[in-house]
């Protein structure tokens, strides 16, 4: 899981700030496609306990002229995932 700059999503009827991205790999056929599975994150204090609650899921396939540069790399990955979302990963 990485953290993002901050992006508000509407989610039944309210908005939520997401803060966190996890990406997981569900398909790749070591050739020229891969597709993955995304989940934005809320984190919400609950007394004095912090959790991190998903807010969006989706998926993001990768098209066989990317998959030449991907370097198959956890930070590829995550970058990849990130800039079809126009997300911002945080250092």
């Amino acid at each position: 899981m990485r953290n993002i700059q901050s992006v508000n999503v509407w989610k039944d009827g309210t908005v939520k700030t997401v803060t966190k991205l996890k990406v997981t790999t569900v398909f790749d056929n070591l050739e020229n496609i891969a597709g993955f599975l995304y989940q934005l994150y809320q984190t919400v204090i609950l007394e004095e306990d912090t959790l991190d609650l998903s807010v969006i899921e989706g998926t993001v396939e990768m098209s066989p002229l990317d998959y030449i540069s991907w370097d198959r790399s956890i930070i590829g990955t995550y970058g990849y995932v990130a800039g079809k979302l126009n997300l911002t990963i945080l250092p």
